[in-house]
């Protein structure tokens, strides 16, 4: 995943989840969301992979040609 769509992403969410912080009047799930959204940007950072354009034009290119080659069933 590239950096750019790594941020997409994790602001999006962030925005979801910060409307949910302020709309709930819960202190736990308040604090529950709070984890969750340190955990994900945790996972995001740490564990998906990031790429850049560069690779990621490669990465897709090489996909394109297994697909290519690699036979189809028929069912």
């Amino acid at each position: 995943m590239t950096r750019k769509e790594k941020i997409r992403i994790n602001l999006i969410a962030d925005a979801f989840i910060l409307f949910s912080v302020l709309y709930v009047d819960i202190l736990f799930v308040r604090l529950l969301m709070i984890a969750l959204c340190v955990i994900k940007h945790y996972y995001f950072i740490r564990k998906i992979p990031t790429v850049t354009p560069e690779q990621y034009e490669t990465i897709k290119s090489e996909l394109i040609q297994r697909q290519k080659t690699t036979p189809t069933s028929s069912t």
